[in-house]
């Protein structure tokens, strides 16, 4: 899937390509690996996190910020100073999780303009729903679908250890019968197999194989978004203590991707 973005990334025509997948499927992941590409063919990457609460202000926000921009007061104004700093230059955008039509322009971000000549100009969004797709009028759809069976219980073995695995004649098989519940899920994977690191009986097993069973709320759909958040809550009940889930839950303070930074997080556990 990487090396297919990177294509339409480099062929001309394409200048808007959209990825879409479930949630925790690993699309971020993949946003990333583009963008620790070392590339040559554009002046910029222009990298910003849209969220659920996304506006043209908010977008405008992180490359201000991120790419040490004048300030102005109202969008429009705003949008005028980023257009001129992309002005005659090539660019890739980077927008994470989209959960609506954005309007570019109004950004200031010049991708359709064929005053600008040659240079190359383009947006690489990531999104749950396929419908943002039609909206940002993606010209190039990268579905990414869960892991198969035998990529699922690799990524599982990587994040639970081998010395777990051999620790109990059963365990083995009890964690590919777990594995199977998670439906390929990539972060449901992860989360899981790191809280079962350290389980050692059996029992403790067998336990997780009946709340991933129990977690399914739709049985024509076992991997809707409410499904797995219930499956990523095994890793959260399986903190040490009360105070642990008192310090994580701590965090939904802070609006969705925002920045905590751990002074004003220690504040509030302090509190």
């Amino acid at each position: 899937m990487f090396e297919q973005a990177m294509e339409y990334i480099k062929h001309k025509p394409v200048d808007i390509i959209g990825i879409w997948g479930l949630g925790g499927v690993g699309k971020t992941h993949l946003l990333e690996k583009i963008q620790d590409q070392p590339n040559s063919l554009f002046d910029h990457v222009i990298s910003v996190t849209a969220s659920k609460e996304c506006s043209v202000e908010r977008i405008q926000g992180q490359i201000v910020e991120n790419h040490k921009l004048e300030k102005a007061d109202g969008a429009k104004n705003q949008a005028e100073i980023i257009s001129r700093f992309l002005k005659g230059k090539s660019f890739v955008l980077l927008l994470d999780d989209l959960w609506d039509r954005i309007d570019l322009g109004a950004v200031g971000i010049p991708v359709r303009h064929p005053s600008e000549g040659q240079q190359k100009r383009k947006v690489v969004i990531t999104t749950r729903d396929r419908k943002v797709c039609g909206l940002m009028e993606v010209r190039k759809e990268i579905s990414v679908a869960c892991l198969t069976d035998g990529e699922a219980w690799q990524l599982f073995q990587d994040k639970v250890e081998q010395r777990t695995l051999s620790s109990n004649p059963r365990i083995e098989a009890l964690a590919k019968e777990l594995v199977k519940e998670l439906k390929g899920l990539p972060l449901a994977l992860i989360t899981t197999g790191r809280a079962m690191r350290a389980k050692s009986y059996p029992e403790e097993w067998e336990y997780a194989i009946g709340y991933m069973k129990k977690s399914c709320c739709d049985e024509n759909d076992p991997i809707s978004m409410e499904t797995v958040f219930r499956r990523l809550k095994y890793s959260y009940d399986s903190l040490k203590n009360d105070i642990l889930r008192e310090c994580f839950l701590t965090c939904s303070l802070w609006p969705e991707d925002c920045v905590i930074h751990m002074e004003e997080l220690y504040e509030c556990w302090i509190g």
